[in-house]
């Protein structure tokens, strides 16, 4: 049994989990608006900076990593920032409550970027905001606990005709809070057709995906495709997810998913 000491304790660790949320919240905002502003002003016009985003919405927030999907419709917002080979993205993605879902920080670096073969690598922070349930006194409160995880990346691709590439895609995450998952290893076998010409300037992309991934112990095998329906010098496209488990000992891996969404896409990525 809690005494009110207990309570108050308990009450006191939901508020700084809710002012850290904000906090993290605001202090990305405030860095994604801090660089979109530098980037409008082109420090090098042999190297200019690029800037580049999307707005999103989808009826099934879909993640790769099952532990990570919402299962309900959310919005995500994208902003990349770069010159050169370096670039800084953020991704915002939230329930259509307003509620956060997840949010990273990237750093990307293209390590090879020659005609045929490209090597990128990169690092990021990633938020993953899960819903419980804390006990304030006799009545449960719904709240949101945040999960950071510090990840790195590297994909090695090939193009092989026109845009259409072939690659592999590795990333390892290492979970920072208690309760987390300690190591996730996630990679891929990958094709990318980015332009079928169906008719006139209407085209559809093609990213099918085999692969594995490892959450602590378990792990298991899937496959993924994403579909693009798009138009020529237009920016919003439309698109659809499928995913589906092979063989997996993930239970929040199992089953087939998928979601239909639509993206405004602006700037230079």
């Amino acid at each position: 049994m809690v005494n009110s000491a207990g309570f108050l304790c308990l009450e006191e660790k939901s508020n700084r989990y809710q002012k850290m949320r904000f906090k993290i919240i605001a202090i990305g905002a405030c860095l994604g608006l801090a660089t979109f502003s530098f980037g409008q002003e082109p420090e090098n016009p042999k190297k200019p900076i690029h800037v580049g985003g999307s707005v999103g919405a989808t009826n099934n927030g879909i993640s790769l990593i099952p532990n990570f999907s919402l299962g309900k419709p959310a919005a995500m917002f994208n902003l990349s920032v770069g010159k050169g080979r370096l670039s800084f993205e953020s991704d915002f993605n939230f329930s259509f409550e307003a509620k956060p879902w997840y949010i990273l920080y990237w750093l990307r670096y293209k390590v090879v970027d020659g005609k045929k073969f490209k090597l990128g690598a990169a690092t990021h922070l990633g938020l993953n905001f899960k819903p419980t349930v804390v006990e304030i006194g006799l009545k449960p409160e719904n709240t949101l606990l945040t999960e950071r995880y510090w990840v790195g990346e590297i994909f090695p691709r090939y193009t092989i005709r026109g845009n259409s590439s072939i690659g592999i895609y590795y990333m390892h995450s290492r979970g920072l809070d208690p309760g987390t998952v300690d190591k996730t290893h996630f990679i891929t076998l990958n094709a990318n057709i980015p332009h079928l010409t169906l008719f006139k300037d209407v085209y559809l992309g093609v990213n099918p995906q085999l692969y594995y991934l490892k959450q602590g112990a378990p792990d298991g095998y899937y496959f993924t495709c994403t579909f693009t329906l798009g138009k020529d010098n237009f920016p919003i496209t439309m698109s659809s997810l499928i995913n589906q488990d092979i063989q997996t000992e993930i239970e929040a891996g199992k089953g087939f998913l998928w979601n239909v969404g639509v993206r405004y896409a602006f700037g230079k990525p």
